[in-house]
């Protein structure tokens, strides 16, 4: 956009009669803002004089101060804005003014010169800020200290005109030593993050972080330090003896399987599955009665004693390991769905006949097709009960 003008309507030359000097741009860099001046319609003047009526000024200079009380010094954010909207005549407004240069030094000497819009507004963040990301900072401005006029800057709030910083003042830093960079790897998806704590921080508010970042419940994930597991959450940076630049390696736990062993009560037979730990404990349960060729609403499930209920849990929120055990029983008085349905509608039909039949007093008494009748319900009593029993003996 500054080497290239765009069209503009608002006015065809809007820089009509001004006289315009730059100073502060080098190379190509000036040679696009004086062809945008002149495509403006404005005069471009190689020096300043009092012919001038205005400076564009990449930031203050000795130009500037040699510029004369009635040169209009503005930044290039007022020519740009002229192309857009026209000249209005405000380029006093404070958005126009020319950037200062607050010089930013290391002990050795070593820094950088930030360039910034000082306004009533302008929070000393800004200048911080600049600063940190041409350092390529990871943990951006709080990897540093910053001093000016002998004392720590503290509040980054603060606006330019309350620290009295001007033009050409000088902000003293240095690598903050109280402040680590932890690199925190996923295994699952190598995925890496840096984080930057205080060595005081206690490891449960930078985990709860990591996790908040991810978008991950805290109790999936595991940490790893030298391969053992971080057990211990109150320990700090410093305590878990963790070097800038130290490496912890993350594990969903949520997202690896686990494997679970279910216990036949009465035959001490165990089967093992593979599950994931969010996976909702019906499946594992449904597979089990599957694979035993048993109705799942014939057996119940304990954990530690405890029987569960809620099939909607998951081994996660139920606290299972690896290589943990759930015991389980058959229990034929219970029956699946369908059955207990068929079982209710035969009742109903045997007790309708039973009322509209005359009442015998012994089983003898019965006419052929009650005696067949009760011999069919009895032999299917027996096979249900086969059935449950043969299931609970299978093993796998």
């Amino acid at each position: 956009m500054l080497f290239n003008p765009q069209e503009w309507s608002v006015q065809t030359f809007p820089l009509d009669k001004l006289v315009i000097s730059v100073t502060g741009f080098t190379g190509v860099e000036q040679q696009g803002i004086i062809l945008w001046i002149e495509k403006l319609g404005g005069t471009y003047a190689e020096s300043v004089s009092n012919e001038n009526t205005h400076l564009v000024a990449h930031h203050q200079n000795s130009d500037c101060s040699k510029a004369s009380e009635s040169v209009h010094q503005v930044s290039i954010s007022w020519l740009y804005d002229v192309m857009q909207q026209g000249y209005k005549g405000n380029e006093d407004d404070e958005d126009y003014r020319v950037p200062i240069t607050i010089k930013i030094r290391e002990e050795s000497g070593k820094g950088r010169d930030i360039y910034v819009n000082k306004t009533e507004t302008t929070p000393i963040s800004e200048v911080l800020e600049t600063y940190a990301d041409a350092e390529e900072a990871e943990g951006g401005v709080y990897l540093y200290n910053f001093f000016f006029g002998g004392r720590k800057i503290v509040n980054h709030d603060a606006t330019l005109p309350m620290l009295e910083l001007n033009d050409g003042d000088t902000i003293k830093v240095e690598v903050n030593k109280d402040i680590i960079k932890v690199l925190m790897q996923d295994e699952s998806e190598n995925g890496i993050d840096w984080f930057v704590n205080k060595r005081s921080t206690l490891l449960s508010e930078m985990f709860q972080e990591y996790a908040e970042h991810r978008g991950i419940d805290l109790s999936r994930l595991e940490f790893y330090f030298k391969d053992e597991m971080i057990k211990n959450l109150i320990h700090t940076p410093m305590t878990l003896g963790l070097c800038d630049g130290c490496i912890i390696k993350v594990v969903d736990i949520g997202s690896l399987p686990i494997t679970i062993r279910i216990r036949d009560m009465d035959t001490n037979n165990e089967s093992m599955f593979k599950v994931k730990k969010r996976t909702r404990v019906e499946r594992l349960f449904q597979e089990y009665a599957d694979r035993e060729d048993v109705y799942l609403s014939n057996l119940v499930f304990y954990l530690d004693g405890e029987r569960i209920d809620d099939y909607n849990a998951t081994p996660l929120t139920l606290k299972l390991e690896d290589d943990d055990q759930i015991d389980v029983i058959v229990d034929c008085r219970s029956s699946s769905p369908s059955v207990a349905k068929a079982k209710n509608d035969k009742q109903e039909i045997e007790d309708t006949e039973m009322a509209a039949a005359p009442v015998k007093e012994e089983d003898d008494n019965l006419d052929d097709d009650d005696k067949k009748m009760l011999a069919a319900m009895e032999a299917d009593e027996e096979d249900e009960n086969a059935s449950c029993k043969r299931s609970s003996s299978l093993s796998y």
